[in-house]
């Protein structure tokens, strides 16, 4: 029930905050119930991370469910996303989570996850694995989001938009596929596009919530670093999962920023 939870709060944009206590309820009643079930301590270890910003339970809850089934990939991949990554690991990351594909090399969630720990250390390497998961997924919107991100970063502008183009086209509307595009599109030169995009989001998001994070890279994207931080900053405040790995990407310009600071202090990442 609460992994249930945690794919709402990223793929059908339900508001943490509103969603995860009971989700935090049922996590607690299946560790009564079986101590010793690796996935509910993988679970609890991945909301630890994402929405407590507790990464010393996060820690151990993930190593307890690597003791109780230590060939499991999906804590191997969990750990190093969520863990092992955002605080700075990340050569550990990269181990843990090249162990996780080559346990189960067919599983799209660890190949994005090795996409985006290659992305995070800016390897050349992760271009190569943001193509082949266009390849391997090219109708999974979080796929898109990675590779596209990855080549995004890496200067790859055309390809990212092109990428982002139909990844929109297999999933209409996605708020967080648009704010990326509206980064590339900013990078193209094309200011109009990414206004355009921006307004759309911000107009969607007087009717019903639209995630602060990519609104945010929309803000981005036109120059409104005020407005950016401001929603990156209500993104932290909401436990939007994505904050995670998106604002523990440290980019040099980010770290020189003393509101980048700020948010990461109120992550516990500081």
């Amino acid at each position: 029930m609460a992994e249930r939870v945690f794919y709402q709060a990223i793929y059908l944009s339900g508001r943490p905050r509103e969603i995860v206590p009971a989700a935090l309820a049922s996590l607690a009643r299946a560790l009564q119930l079986d101590p010793e079930a690796a996935d509910a301590h993988l679970v609890r270890g991945i909301f630890s991370a994402f929405y407590e910003y507790n990464w010393k339970a996060a820690d151990e809850h993930f190593l307890r469910a690597l003791e109780l089934n230590p060939a499991c990939p999906r804590v191997r991949s969990a750990r190093s996303f969520w863990l092992l990554a955002p605080t700075g690991r990340l050569d550990e990351a990269l181990v843990e989570i090249t162990g996780a594909v080559n346990l189960d090399p067919l599983s799209s969630v660890a190949r994005n996850r090795q996409c985006w720990v290659l992305h995070n250390m800016v390897k050349a390497e992760a271009v190569d694995r943001a193509r082949a998961l266009l390849q391997l997924f090219p109708s999974h919107p979080v796929s898109t989001f990675c590779a596209s991100s990855t080549l995004l970063r890496q200067g790859w502008y055309e390809e990212a938009a092109t990428a982002l183009e139909r990844g929109l086209d297999a999933v209409p509307g996605s708020a967080y596929l648009l704010g990326v595009l509206a980064l590339a599109r900013a990078q193209q030169g094309r200011a109009a596009d990414a206004k355009r995009i921006r307004a759309e989001l911000e107009e969607l998001s007087a009717r019903q919530y639209v995630p602060f994070l990519p609104r945010a890279h929309a803000s981005e994207a036109c120059g409104d670093m005020e407005r950016a931080y401001e929603l990156l900053d209500r993104a932290v405040e909401e436990r939007e999962p994505l904050a995670v790995p998106i604002l523990t990407d440290r980019r040099a310009d980010q770290l020189l920023d003393p509101r980048f600071q700020g948010l990461l202090r109120k992550m516990n990442l500081a």
